[in-house]
This record gives structure tokens, C-alpha cells and sequence, in this order.
């Protein structure tokens, strides 16, 4: 297992997990009222489940041992399990929104 890629691949997934934490604390604000806004968070949150994915691959492929991929594995599942709740959360948002205007 190389170390450079692994650290890549951890640095990747920790900006994912900060892009999440700044996208549940948009739709947790509640001064928050910009729709568009909103449509954008939810835009970006697909692309983040997209490079979950990603990055899981690059993890199966450069770790050879089941017992390194093990805690790997369940930080990734932890941030899926994150993005469907901001995804409920988001659409929570938006019908209120959308009532609003």
C-alpha cells in the first residue's frame, strides 16, 4: 500500500466531509431563505455522493488488507449516511421555502 496515496485519498475524503459540514450548516440556518441557493447546495451534495464513490474505489484498489479497508470503509458509510440526512434535511428546506414564496 503506498502511504502518498493513501494520504491522498484521506485528504480527499476529509474535504468531502468539510463540504458536507458547511452544506448541513446552510440548510440548518435558519436566516437562510435563498432558494436558489439551496438548489445549489443540493447540486453540489450529488457531486459529493459521486466522489464518495470515487473515492471508495481508489481505497479498494490501493489497499490490499482487509483489516486497513475495514475502518476505511465505515468513515465512507459514515459520509453517505451524512448526505442522506442533509438530502432529507435539503428537501425539508426547500418545501418550506417553497411555501414561503
Amino acid at each position: 500500500m503506498s502511504k502518498e496515496i493513501l494520504v491522498v485519498l484521506n485528504r480527499k475524503r476529509g474535504s468531502v466531509k468539510t463540504q458536507l459540514t458547511r452544506i448541513k450548516d446552510f440548510i440548518n440556518n435558519p436566516d437562510e431563505k435563498d432558494k436558489i441557493k439551496l438548489e445549489l447546495k443540493m447540486d453540489t451534495l450529488k457531486s459529493l455522493r459521486i466522489k464518495l464513490s470515487d473515492i471508495r474505489n481508489e481505497y479498494y484498489e490501493v489497499v490490499t488488507k482487509e483489516s486497513d479497508l475495514e475502518p476505511l470503509e465505515l468513515e465512507i458509510l459514515d459520509l453517505e449516511d451524512d448526505c442522506e440526512d442533509i438530502q432529507s434535511s435539503s428537501m425539508e428546506k426547500f418545501a418550506e421555502l417553497s411555501q414561503l414564496l
